[in-house]
């Protein structure tokens, strides 16, 4: 359970759950996404490259513990985000096959470069970068 990064499994639901209900409406996906990440935009300057980088940390401490320092809802806002990267590189099943690996016995790091060809420590400066231009430069 705590194998994968609690951010993957609260984002990885928060975006589950806006694709599977609004799946026939993107304004309405966009509308309940900016309701989800609206804290992330008025506090924009706190997030940074850095900091979000070290907030996607995918498991320092083999337990959720790591995540406990971090304002609670980040697990929900940069998850989903982190969340909605992922599945643009390589669709949902990529996404969701990082459980199944990690399941059958693979780091995370381990199923992460499985599923994306890339390593983990070298994706998530670019994840970050991803995320923290898009708060500072909303549309």
């Amino acid at each position: 359970y705590f194998n994968l990064p609690r951010w993957l499994l609260e984002g990885g639901a928060t975006w589950s759950q806006s694709s599977a209900v609004f799946n026939f409406d993107y304004v309405q996906y966009l509308s309940e996404r900016q309701r989800n990440t609206a804290d992330l935009f008025s506090n924009a300057s706190t997030y940074t490259e850095p900091w979000i980088e070290t907030f996607l940390n995918p498991n320092p401490n083999a337990s959720w513990d790591y995540w406990n320092s971090f304002p609670n809802w980040r697990l929900y806002d940069i998850g989903l985000m982190a969340t909605e990267v992922l599945v643009s590189i390589k669709g949902p099943d990529a996404m969701m096959k990082l459980y199944t690996d990690v399941g059958n016995g693979q780091t995370f790091a381990q199923a992460f470069i499985t599923e994306y060809s890339l390593p983990w420590d070298q994706a998530v400066k670019l994840i970050a970068q991803a995320i923290n231009l898009e708060i500072n430069n909303p549309i």
